[in-house]
């Protein structure tokens, strides 16, 4: 059972290694979901820890697909999984990680078969057999209809967008941050792209979508006891109260999230689209130091003695060598904002900071466009910069070595 207490976890890319216990998750998960219940109390039957584990046989090693699992910090085990599925999008554009390891042999890998005592249908029971059949079959093509109207209707076919394409968190370890922790990661990742999200909501998962900014886009309302061949037995999940004899109402939401930045790949204050045309940024100072920015200044070089609000006098090579690539840098900044910067405690406007680095390119590259620069001579700033490249290289897909050494160099950063 869940205590409810926070659960330090660390979101990691999936690998092949992982998706039998992701399987049992998901298993064990839909075990105790009252819909997935009665749709299995059809002639047949489905086994989810098989679906599962081919769904991810099947897609982890595509580039429009993002698999992660959350690690639970203290014992290293999985506790919950999440995947999107990207639509439309350029998978240059995805930030794939792919898993590091070998995709299993066909076949190769531990069952876990349902329980199906109750279920098997004897001689003599026909009409039984009939029925179950055709309530859940009808149940089947409901959903189907349904599912349907939504992508066709309501999902843009001309848009690129994000799919939710599974977010489960084991249920011992649910109420304890754990799904907040994938959902956070995969907002992350729309807002950088400027994409919106697309999910088919179970009933229980609503609220948590709901905290997240996904609003509801369509509702289909189920009265499981109208398609269920028979009675919940005492032990089973019910919608509503045990013991009451009905299986009761299941709504399934389609929902969808808006990005924070809408269109940040169009947007001129994207890295990965920083103009070349003379234009200026609006930057604002903050009042000022975080904590974070006061905790580096001594780190990366800089006396914290020295004034850090006052601009030094001339920015010459801090600027132009501020930067090694522009590729590099945009690389490194995105490995931070999607690794590190969700589980930051201490808040920092990652916007402000992507405008600076926009601002630093376009001077290089204009050396006339010097509006918005002088916030950029500020040492403390420099600093915070220059910390958030060098935690974004320790958590970027370059070698080891490499990782290193880009770390390195914006760790030593002095005050010029």
């Amino acid at each position: 059972m869940s205590s409810g207490k926070p659960l330090s976890v660390s979101i990691q890319p999936l690998n092949y290694a992982d998706i039998s216990a992701c399987a049992r998750i998901t298993s064990s998960a839909f075990s105790i979901d009252p819909h997935t219940v009665v749709k299995q109390l059809g002639q047949k039957p489905f086994d989810m820890y098989d679906i599962s584990y081919t769904g991810f046989l099947d897609t982890l090693h595509k580039k429009t697909y993002i698999y992660v699992k959350a690690v639970d910090n203290e014992t290293g085990g999985i506790v919950g999984h999440a995947g999107w599925a990207f639509r439309g999008c350029d998978p240059a554009s995805v930030p794939w990680t792919g898993p590091t390891d070998t995709k299993p042999l066909e076949g190769d890998h531990e069952k876990l078969q349902w329980d199906n005592d109750g279920l098997k249908i004897g001689d003599g029971k026909k009409s039984i057999e009939e029925r179950k059949e055709n309530s859940i079959e009808r149940l089947n093509a409901l959903e189907d209809a349904d599912m349907q109207y939504w992508l066709s209707n309501l999902v843009p076919s001309d848009t690129p967008c994000i799919f939710v394409a599974g977010l489960v968190v084991s249920p011992s370890y649910q109420s304890q941050g754990v799904g907040g922790a994938l959902l956070r990661y995969g907002n992350s990742i729309a807002d950088n792209l400027g994409l919106s999200i697309w999910v088919h909501s179970s009933h229980q998962a609503y609220e948590a979508y709901k905290k997240f900014g996904f609003e509801v886009t369509r509702e289909l309302d189920i009265d499981l006891d109208k398609y269920a061949p028979r009675r919940p037995t005492e032990d089973e999940p019910v919608m509503g109260e045990k013991g009451s004899g009905r299986w009761g109402k299941y709504v399934i939401r389609y929902m969808r999230r808006i990005p924070k930045k809408q269109g940040q790949l169009g947007n001129l204050i994207s890295l990965a689209t920083v103009p070349r045309e003379s234009s200026s940024y609006l930057i604002n100072r903050f009042a000022g130091r975080s904590a974070f920015e006061t905790g580096v200044l001594t780190l990366l070089g800089v006396n914290e003695d020295m004034n850090t609000d006052q601009p030094i006098s001339t920015p010459g090579d801090v600027i132009n060598d501020f930067l090694s690539g522009e590729q590099d840098a945009y690389a490194l900044f995105q490995s931070y904002k999607l690794h590190i910067h969700p589980f930051n405690t201490i808040p920092i406007d990652l916007d402000q900071m992507e405008k600076r680095i926009c601002a630093i390119i376009e001077f290089r590259h204009n050396p006339g466009a010097e509006a918005g620069l002088e916030v950029d001579r500020i040492p403390r700033w420099l600093c915070l910069l220059h910390a958030i490249l060098a935690s974004g290289a320790q958590f970027s897909e370059l070698s080891l070595e490499r990782r290193a050494l880009s770390s390195r160099e914006h760790s030593r950063y002095r005050e010029a």
